[in-house]
């Protein structure tokens, strides 16, 4: 019989359907004897034969019909017909848990409510010797009357040592033996998101496995994430088993310390570490709850007793007691969340957001959905929001010493503006610009183009050069001590870390310095402190500023904290009062690889979204090698099919392998290995994997294979150390030259398809230009290609066209009229794009010239919310 609208299963009369799952479906009807609304529960249509099903529908009415308590689903009948078999049950106005949390986390005082309910049933059930083991929001029925327990369909009978007053002592639960067994010796039943580690093992389950799972209810609803997910079954078991989950207070900082640990407890390994009993968790849960209600108003209440005399009183006595003991008042540290307004996000990836000196404002890079990005200033006090006005597409603001001003950067120059408003006033050319610091004094240090520059805030005079990039190890996130003449900068490799990776002490009146640190990240100076990121915290270091040098005391500030591995910006900020805000999340950077045409409009993509680097088409267009890295940034090379959705690991070493190039005949790949002396070696290998690896240079620099010649006969490739310059060197083994003598820096080589020239990046006219020489060192002809800076330049594969990444992200478009002589015409615009810069080019061209494939970054619709810390120094543990 199948079960549609108007049928009768004996005296119920269905109405419609109200939902269905594995096991089941559910169906509104209508008693006709009582006249009232009741759900049926069905097997689903197909299903009816199915023993199994069968025997787990009547477990499921057995199990019910023992429970009566106001957040259990009650049941009424059970019933056959026409060889269909019912539930008949409770009617609930609601919805589910799961439907609720599609719309986010709920607040703390309805998961500590919701939560202490949940906890009632299951004590119920468990006192009547009945394990649920199916947990989840999805059997959580949320009504009027309250949270409802549903789907005991996987439930399981076991003895509790004493069931006196309703609780139960799970720790000495044993197995009952059905008449029939419902499931394979050893098979695993359930949803995994929510399985304890036992009952992945295969272990009878008891009180203890439903707490684990409710333990991950609790951390959904707080945190409106899964505290156990993963692309593929496999990833979701072995986070259960050998991860904890990200702290609730991660992303909901105003998590009372009580309910964390509630959760922690309840998601322990161990069975044993586990709470025991499922009341004891819901009296935990009500005692919090209670806490949380009651503290404010009892202490108002008292407040209202005592006379103002005599508040007067005390407070006199306790200002005359600090200034006896001379104590500075310990203020408790204070977390809350920041949320963008509506249809509003924080744009990260055009640099983090900065506190003013005195903590009274926020300034960062916002949109206005489709809107280009703009900086936004944030009053910390009215939580007022002001856009300024012609700061269109700026990255990484930075404030001056009194708060007046903000410096950031656009269409490749540095500019300052008033916070009050006004036109922007430029003060130097800054192409591809990383971040920038306003000293005491007026001056301002900024990154462009990997050098450390200086520049007076008036704009008097020209930029110069204070730190250089030298081989690699270039400056970048700089910060002007107080004095003004001291600052501290991050100096990073761009492929491995090795000794001279770290966090710099350096002075504006000399070239000495002092390494203080090994730092993955930019570092903020507050007094008596030094903060910056490590794996994933935020830590600070005592730093005595007038002997320049660390005092040994550290401590954790915060968890959890966001990294970006491209550019090593950790997303904080420090005022010089105690506020602190920073955003909380993974450290993945992700891209996408993205087909655009010659108009910027997007075409398709290849692959998932994911940490890339690269790409490089094959010569026949099919394949695209990519180095896809783990959060430490170390990769392996992968191929992803272009006309397929195929994905091949091509390495799997433990060093970092990236910038892979294609032979010409496209069947093989180059690319460099990361070694123990912060260099990179550069291998080859077989794409059919019909040969084995071969070692083609070794070396303790850094090099980046560029490009092969057609011949297949010279491998051009770019050492970094002492700096940035091409070399050519012959195959199989040949020994390294050169590829130009010049005293300038060099670098992304590209040979024309003919084999008669190179494409090339110098900084000889103290800006990076794209240039074109013959292969051959014995010509010194040399033609400038772009016009206003540029890098990353590619051929088309018929040598008629030049393209090239302009300092301000504009692709750029060079036809070569045909003939014997290299003749460049005028440069010409494509189109704007955000790409994830990296030491291979972060594109490459189409065979027929008419798409590019980019590496362009993601942009995070979730970066809506950021962590506001005040009095950050309060209660600090110090540790290692």
């Amino acid at each position: 019989m199948q079960v549609t609208s108007g049928v009768r299963l004996g005296p119920y009369e269905v109405i419609d359907r109200l939902g269905a799952g594995g096991m089941g479906e559910v169906w509104r009807a209508r008693d006709t004897r009582l006249e009232r609304g009741v759900a049926l529960k069905v097997l689903p249509p197909g299903f009816a034969g199915n023993e199994q099903l069968r025997l787990r529908l009547e477990r499921e009415a057995r199990s019910i019909s023992q429970l009566s308590h106001p957040n259990i689903c009650a049941l009424f009948d059970v019933g056959r017909h026409d060889g269909v078999d019912y539930l008949v049950m409770e009617l609930l106005d609601g919805e589910t848990l799961a439907e609720r949390l599609r719309r986010g986390p709920l607040p703390i005082g309805d998961v500590l409510r919701i939560g202490a309910q949940i906890a009632d049933a299951l004590s119920a059930a468990h006192g009547k010797g009945l394990v649920h083991r199916d947990l989840k929001p999805a059997n959580i029925m949320l009504s009027k009357s309250g949270a409802k327990l549903l789907d005991f369909g996987l439930a399981r009978e076991w003895v509790p040592t004493s069931t006196g007053d309703g609780g139960e002592d799970a720790s000495t639960s044993i197995e009952l033996t059905h008449k029939k067994a419902l499931t394979g010796e050893g098979m695993i039943v359930g949803t995994y998101q929510y399985m304890a580690p036992e009952q992945l093992e295969g272990v009878p389950a008891d009180a203890r496995t439903d707490l684990f799972a409710f333990g991950a209810v609790l951390y959904e609803m707080a945190t409106g994430k899964r505290a156990f997910d993963g692309k593929t079954r496999t990833s979701v078991i072995a986070a259960i088993i050998d991860r904890d989950p990200p702290p609730i207070s991660a992303s909901q900082p105003l998590t009372p310390p009580a309910l964390e640990h509630v959760v922690r407890r309840c998601l322990a390994k161990n069975p044993e570490e586990r709470w025991q009993s499922a009341r004891d968790v819901g009296a935990e849960i009500r005692w919090i709850a209670g806490s949380s209600s009651e503290a404010q108003p009892m202490a108002r209440r008292r407040r209202n007793l005592l006379p103002i005399a005599v508040l007067l009183i005390v407070a006199a006595v306790a200002a005359a007691a600090a200034r006896y003991f001379r104590r500075d008042p310990v203020l408790p540290r204070i977390t809350s969340s920041i949320l963008a307004p509506a249809g509003q996000s924080f744009a990260f990836d055009n640099g983090s957001m900065v506190l003013s000196p005195d903590g009274t404002k926020l300034v960062y890079v916002g949109r206005a959905g489709k809107e280009a990005p703009r900086i936004c200033i944030r009053d910390m006090g009215t939580g007022e929001i002001r856009w300024l006005a012609g700061t269109e597409d700026a990255v990484f603001p930075f404030w001056s010493p009194d708060g007046s001003r903000v410096g950031f950067f656009a269409s490749s120059k540095l500019k300052t503006m008033a916070i009050a408003g006004g036109p922007a006033e430029v003060l130097a050319e800054a192409p591809r610009p990383m971040s920038g610091t306003w000293g005491a004094d007026g001056t301002i240090l900024f990154v462009a183009n990997r050098n450390l520059m200086r520049i007076p805030s008036s704009g008097a005079g020209e930029a110069r050069i204070v730190r250089k990039d030298t081989g690699g190890f270039w400056p970048n996130h700089p910060f002007v001590l107080p004095d003004g003449k001291r600052f501290l900068y991050r100096r990073a490799n761009a492929i491995s870390s090795d000794a001279r990776s770290g966090l710099y002490l350096a002075s504006l009146d000399s070239d000495e310095e002092r390494r203080l640190l090994r730092s993955d990240s930019n570092a903020v100076y507050v007094p008596g402190w030094i903060l910056h990121w490590d794996k994933g915290r935020l830590r600070a270091v005592g730093f005595d500023i007038s002997k320049g040098q660390l005092t040994g005391e550290s401590f954790t500030v915060a968890a959890d904290v966001q990294f970006n591995p491209g550019n090593g910006a950790a997303h904080f900020s420090v005022s010089q009062n105690g506020r602190l805000v920073y955003r909380g999340g993974t450290t993945i950077f992700n891209s996408r690889l993205t087909w655009l045409g010659r108009d910027g409009k997007e075409l398709g993509v290849v692959g998932a979204a994911d940490n890339y680097y690269g790409p490089r088409l094959s010569p026949d267009g099919r394949w695209a090698v990519v180095d896809i890295s783990d959060a430490e940034n170390n990769g392996d090379l992968w191929l992803l099919g272009i006309e397929r959705p195929l994905k091949t690991r091509v390495s799997s070493h433990p060093a970092d392998e990236s910038a892979a190039i294609w032979s010409r005949d496209g069947k093989e790949l180059y690319y460099f290995r990361a070694n123990d002396a912060g260099g990179t070696s550069i291998y080859r290998r077989s794409v059919s994997g019909e040969t084995a690896e071969e070692l083609v240079l070794a070396s303790e620099s850094p090099n980046f294979p560029m490009d092969i010649s057609p011949d297949g006969t010279l491998l051009i490739y770019e050492r970094q150390r002492p700096r940035r310059n091409l070399f050519i060197v012959a195959l199989p083994k040949g020994q390294p030259r050169p590829l130009f003598a010049t005293n300038a820096q060099t670098f992304n080589g590209n040979v024309s398809p003919d084999g008669r020239q190179v494409l090339y990046v110098s900084d000889e006219s103290g800006e990076n230009e794209v240039y074109v020489r013959p292969l051959s060192s014995a010509s010194a002809d040399k033609w400038q290609v772009s016009i206003g800076g540029g890098s990353q330049p590619r051929w088309r594969r018929d040598g008629r066209e030049i393209f090239y990444v302009r300092g301000d992200g504009m692709f750029m478009s060079v036809p070569v009229a045909p003939g014997e002589t290299f003749a460049p015409q005028i440069p010409q615009p494509l189109f704007s794009v955000v790409i994830k810069w990296n030491p291979s080019i972060a594109y490459d061209v189409a065979p027929d010239g008419k798409r590019f494939l980019f590496n362009v970054v993601v942009e995070e619709a979730s970066a809506t919310s950021i962590t506001f810390v005040q009095n950050w120094l309060s209660n600090r543990t110090p540790s290692s």
